[in-house]
């Protein structure tokens, strides 16, 4: 998240051009024939109607729409964001966030954080979150996917199952790691595939990145890892889903949805509004969607079977305006129950971060620099004639994910904490080269912020109508460190994030602590000052979770026709970034979808 200061830097320093982004890799193979057809040709019917044009409807149109005799209708809010430069060029990921691009949603009051309310952003558009993300892929713990296919019943989601799912949907090219700097980095080459997701290292590392990765493992006593291979606790410069030789964000817009956007049996359709699902009985029958784009028409168009693919905010929210969902929720609304699910909108979970500000050495790369506006028209110019310079990597690169020790945390209040398989790092420290904590820094200080995120919390939150009107907001608890342990473990966390700034290995970089500062010592202390420093990862899943809400094949129970597939499916959260998961979900789940109703799929 950006400070108002920051926010207002990147947008009015940005260059307006527009540039229509371009897959690298060709559709995938398919027996059907593809020809264009006009923007606004909805059929009144098809085999499937998948709402919602993120990373995992996108997955889900191009695999179910390469079976022959199969119609497949995607229908976005948002729209098509491509052409903008802040999606498109890496180094200024940080300007989406309250942007046109996002639902710029805001979580209620939480108890933990002081009654602050935190923003929550979601991507708004033909690719989803994976548009205005940071590009951040990785995939995490081995025994999180485990603990899904157990939950769920569906074997498809266990690492040694899914790990197809994840190579089929990235590639890594040899010649997309950088050949100019080397410093051990980890990279498992038989954990990737040749899917049109294309992964690569940071092209060039500041002044910072190299000492802080290695503060990270010489003070956490952490190896260098791949985090893409099952590992869950390590330190890494990561992968970012960055094109090799263009430098542009790859995502799942031109990845997935550009090179089947052709084909005669699928038709994406942005600016729908989808704002009903319409039953039958039990029967999931059609959509009613307003068309944002031609003041707000509505229109409805039927489906043998709708799968919900608008994330964890808005596919529980869509359901329960239709009728779907806890029926004492919906008769306080006057909304006819047709469906009770009780476990509809709960077991929201999100990573939430604590963090610290720092001034740092003029040495250091940030992006005060960006008040210098020929320093930024330059920057950009470079990125635009030779794929290279600040603009070229995404904004955050060395990371680390951490495990507490038993021992630091004992009580019976810590046994969730504990209780944890071994390989799962709970906490996960970061840094970004700007001052992300509102007025604690003027805009002449060279400040950066260093977090450390729960990424494994107990507490988990609920989403909830706020009205019926479908263009309302839900009402969102995060429920953010809501249980005695999730204090403790972002407690702990914060002090060994210190740790690592104390090391003589960065003191050199950094002049001072701005927030909280050096005074802040106690327990109670540094309790008192998260809240202020306390932000969305933006990660929300679980709220319509396989196991209570879906069976193993996705389905809503008790309703037919009826599926959900994005991150709101995640019984449990992993404990890194998450939209590796989401693109191999979608892509398992379109499989055994398309077997399933005999359309192929394995």
């Amino acid at each position: 998240m950006l400070s108002s200061t920051a926010a207002q830097l990147c947008t009015a320093f940005a260059a307006a051009l527009l540039l229509i982004s371009t897959p690298s890799n060709a559709a995938p193979t398919s027996q059907c024939k593809y020809a264009s057809r006009p923007c606004d040709d909805i059929n009144a019917a098809y085999d499937y109607i998948i709402v919602g044009g993120g990373p995992s409807g996108l997955v889900l149109a191009n695999t179910l729409s390469t079976q022959c005799g199969t119609n497949v209708l995607l229908l976005e809010a948002g729209q098509d964001t491509s052409g903008v430069e802040n999606v498109y060029i890496p180094g200024f990921a940080g300007n989406n966030e309250f942007s046109k691009q996002t639902w710029n949603y805001y979580v209620t009051p939480q108890k933990a954080l002081g009654g602050l309310a935190p923003h929550l952003a979601q991507g708004f558009g033909l690719g989803g979150g994976t548009s205005v993300n940071y590009m951040n892929y990785n995939r995490g713990a081995k025994s999180v996917f485990d603990q899904w296919a157990n939950v769920s019943g569906n074997s498809g989601l266990a690492w040694e199952n899914l790990i197809n799912d994840f190579e089929a949907t990235t590639q890594l090219k040899p010649n997309a790691i950088a050949p100019n700097w080397d410093d051990g980095q980890v990279i498992s080459a038989t954990a990737y595939g040749k899917g049109p997701l294309n992964l690569t290292r940071a092209l060039t590392l500041d002044g910072f990145d190299p000492s802080f990765n290695n503060a990270l493992r010489t003070v956490l006593d952490l190896p260098q890892v791949d985090f893409n291979d099952g590992t869950g606790i390590g330190v890494s410069y990561g992968l970012e889903l960055i094109t090799p030789d263009e430098r542009r964000r790859s995502y799942a817009y031109p990845a997935f949805g550009v090179p089947a956007a052709g084909r005669s049996n699928l038709h994406i359709q942005h600016s729908a509004y989808v704002t009903k699902i319409n039953m039958i009985g039990k029967k999931a029958t059609s959509v009613t969607f307003a068309d944002t784009a031609n003041g707000n028409t509505k229109r409805t168009v039927t489906a043998k079977e709708i799968i919900l693919s608008a994330g964890a905010i808005a596919t529980p929210k869509l359901l329960m305006l239709s009728g779907i969902g806890p029926a004492d929720h919906l008769k306080s609304l006057n909304i006819p129950v047709l469906v009770d699910q009780p476990a509809i909108g709960s077991n929201l979970y999100d990573h939430n971060y604590a963090s610290i500000e720092i001034e740092v050495a003029d040495s250091v790369y940030t992006l005060s620099e960006w008040q210098n506006t020929t320093y930024l028209s330059d920057i950009t110019k470079e990125w635009y004639d030779t794929h290279t310079g600040p603009l070229a990597n995404a904004p955050a690169s060395s990371f680390s994910v951490l495990r507490i020790p038993d021992s630091a945390i004992p009580g019976p209040e810590n046994e969730f904490h504990r209780s944890l398989p071994a390989d799962r790092g709970q906490l996960q420290i970061q840094y970004a080269n700007i001052a992300l904590i509102a007025d604690t820094a003027d805009s002449a200080t060279k400040a950066m912020t260093i977090w450390v995120a729960l990424v494994q919390p107990e507490a988990s939150g609920t989403v909830r109508l706020n009205s019926t009107d479908p263009f309302a907001f839900p009402l969102i608890d995060t429920n953010y460190f809501g249980s005695a342990g999730d204090l403790n473990a972002i407690l702990y966390g914060f002090k060994r994030m210190r740790d690592v700034l104390a090391s003589p290995l960065l003191s050199d970089l950094i002049v001072r602590e701005i927030y909280p500062g050096s005074h802040v010592i106690s327990d109670e202390d540094i309790k008192a000052s998260i809240p202020r420093g306390a932000q969305s990862y933006h990660h929300p899943t679980g709220s319509c979770a396989l196991g209570t809400v879906l069976d193993s094949g996705f389905r809503v129970k008790g309703v037919q026709g009826l599926r959900v597939v994005d991150a709101s499916v995640f019984p449990y959260p992993t404990n890194v970034h998450q939209q590796a998961q989401v693109y191999a979900v979608a892509h398992m789940a379109a499989r055994q979808i398309a077997a399933a109703d005999g359309r192929g799929g394995s």
